[in-house]
């Protein structure tokens, strides 16, 4: 085993780093430490949409040349005669669809955790679409990457 340690270069102090199975402990004031975790839990975020009617919106925009990772998806609605709830990922030229719910013979109640890199293509939002006097919401968790591959690269890599 070859011994490592990373040191913060303005002083010198080594950095630590932590070891939750060993057992409950304490930080000293002054002790420094590294954490990694999934970008999701750091610098995710979500937007909620509440409806009672037909209604087309852009729900999340990326940046520009930017693209969106998608990390949950709830949503939830009456049942409605002939009433569609649809997720998408579009940017005015392409369109890919991401989950469409008919809501004739149930209400919907569905919950996503998205599990690996489910991210869209350069500059394509998520819009939601209701057809129908539907009555829920859409909650969508995501997070903003400040580039993104053109659509055609992008669909060869899946």
């Amino acid at each position: 085993m070859i011994k490592a340690s990373l040191v913060d270069p303005t002083d010198g102090v080594a950095i630590e780093t932590e070891k939750f199975w060993q057992g409950p402990h304490e930080l000293h004031v002054d002790a420094r430490s590294i954490l990694t975790t999934e970008a999701y839990k750091s610098h995710g975020v979500f937007k909620t949409l509440t409806f009672t009617a037909a209604t087309s919106v852009a729900l999340v925009t990326p940046n520009t040349n930017g693209s969106l990772i998608l990390t949950d998806l709830i949503v939830n609605g009456d049942k409605t005669n002939a009433g569609i709830i649809g997720v998408k990922f579009t940017d005015d030229t392409t369109e890919d669809t991401i989950i469409g719910i008919s809501t004739t013979d149930a209400p919907v109640a569905i919950a996503i955790a998205f599990s690996g890199r489910f991210q869209g293509w350069q500059d394509a939002r998520v819009h939601v679409t209701i057809t129908g006097n539907i009555k829920g919401s859409v909650v969508l968790g995501y997070i903003k990457v400040p580039n993104g591959l053109p659509y055609n690269e992008w669909d060869e890599l899946r």
